[in-house]
């Protein structure tokens, strides 16, 4: 993918890219990938803009109710990142987060957290030997 957006730039074509980057090193990172690109720094959203956009997604759609003490909790862990939040929604609409009704948030906030920092690593690769 990284090529072929290389590619785009400069062409008739032009593509872009919004990237959520938590770290000092990260942007670093990005920085040296775009180069001549232009760019635009976005502030973390607040926890009340998050906290709406959770809201907004759960109304919207069929996903079950979350306490509001829960739902700020939520938008407090996504500390401004979309993209985080996205996930998180994403994955409210699976039973494996509820018991009894009740959610289950710290599995929920862990479990996103475990699938964004994978995605930016990229998939895992396991090495098999023979046939097993």
């Amino acid at each position: 993918m990284l090529g072929y957006l290389r590619r785009l730039r400069g062409g008739i074509a032009g593509a872009l890219l919004a990237v959520d980057v938590d770290t000092p090193h990260e942007r670093e990172r990005m920085r040296a990938w775009h180069a001549g690109a232009l760019s635009i720094q976005m502030p973390p959203a607040s926890d009340r803009q998050m906290h709406q956009l959770l809201m907004e997604a759960i109304q919207s759609s069929d996903l079950p109710q979350v306490e509001s003490k829960l739902a700020q909790q939520i938008a407090h862990g996504a500390r401004g990142r979309i993209g985080w939040l996205n996930e998180c929604i994403r994955r409210l609409g699976m039973q494996e987060y509820w018991r009894d009704g009740r959610l289950h948030l710290a599995a929920l906030c862990t479990d996103t957290e475990i699938v964004i920092r994978e995605s930016r690593c990229g998939p895992r690769m396991s090495w098999r030997s023979g046939g097993a």
